[in-house]
């Protein structure tokens, strides 16, 4: 490609901010830019390019299915921009810590087993966990980040979209075996674990699998995802769980997908940090390293499908 056809970094910049937050609007804010700057630099963008990035309507700015692709290089280019410019100066000065407030089940099965890259890459700051299952004040709280499902927006933060929570059907072997579960099997038959506050879960997923939905529903209602895959190890039904919780049970046999249709929840996976950090170097270490990881794996915390049934891993 001649060095004239190579996009300006202004405009991948546009391109990547409006993409993490879904809005122009959002993304000049983040960029304390124009709404109207930010539009121009993405459409000149498409023009170098050749095609359309994003879907717009009045409501909504959606990534096309170039763009979602685009995406993925344009956030590694950036980012080894950023790690290029950081080289430059000193790292953090040793004895850094942050607090991070994460819901428990995106805390065990999500962020703590991704925890050592940070940690090789940044060996002086310590990232110090607390988990909570609500809205967080940052400020009163003494917390520097919260990583949680859309959690109530906070006065002075900045909010990242890391990904959106996609939800399978999973069971236990022994419950597959017992109520005979299979891709289009008898789901409607068997004990289906339900979360407190989400009734309308099994619901949607039956609907978007385009069978009826019995009712009354019939299985335990607990309060919690990390409840919910207890339950569905220990055989006590079937569980709508989050696809980042469910690789390595999956890889080890512990559950099975029970048919090859998702769900996307509709709720969306969110850092929040203070637009205002003493650690300025550390808090944005860590905030561009989960957002990497989030574009990385959108959520599917490193799952590959392990044997035939990997259709169910695919979200209609």
């Amino acid at each position: 490609m001649p060095r004239r056809s190579i996009p300006s970094i202004s405009g991948l910049i546009a391109f990547e901010a409006t993409a993490r937050h879904r809005s122009f609007s959002q993304a000049a804010r983040d960029l304390d830019l124009s709404q109207g700057a930010v539009s121009k630099r993405v459409r000149q963008l498409e023009e170098v390019l050749g095609v359309a990035l994003f879907a717009r309507d009045r409501q909504h700015v959606e990534l096309t299915p170039a763009g979602r692709n685009y995406l993925a290089g344009v956030s590694r280019i950036l980012a080894q921009l950023e790690v290029a410019g950081e080289a430059l100066d000193p790292q953090p000065p040793p004895g850094c810590m942050l607090s991070v407030a994460v819901s428990p089940g995106l805390a065990a099965h999500w962020l703590i087993p991704k925890l050592d890259g940070f940690n090789r890459l940044h060996p002086g700051i310590t990232v110090n966990l607390v988990t909570r299952t609500g809205a967080v004040d940052l400020v009163r709280d003494g917390l520097d980040a919260t990583i949680m499902a859309r959690p109530g927006a906070c006065r002075g933060t900045t909010e990242v979209v890391l990904f959106e929570e996609r939800l399978l059907p999973m069971a236990s072997p022994s419950l597959v075996r017992r109520f005979d579960l299979a891709p289009a099997g008898r789901i409607a038959a068997a004990p289906r674990l339900q979360l407190a506050g989400r009734p309308d879960l099994w619901p949607d997923w039956f609907a978007r699998a385009g069978l009826a939905c019995p009712a009354p529903e019939v299985g335990p209602t607990h309060d919690s995802m990390a409840l919910l895959y207890a339950a569905a190890l220990a055989g006590h039904g079937i569980a709508l769980l989050p696809s980042y919780m469910i690789g390595p049970a999956v890889r080890s046999g512990q559950l099975a997908p029970v048919s090859p249709t998702g769900l996307l929840s509709g709720r969306e996976i969110v850092l929040d940090m203070p637009r205002r950090r003493r650690d300025l170097r550390a808090a944005g270490a860590f905030r561009r390293w989960v957002t990497a990881e989030g574009l990385l794996d959108h959520g599917e915390a490193g799952l590959r499908p392990p044997h035939k049934m990997s259709e169910a891993y695919s979200i209609k």
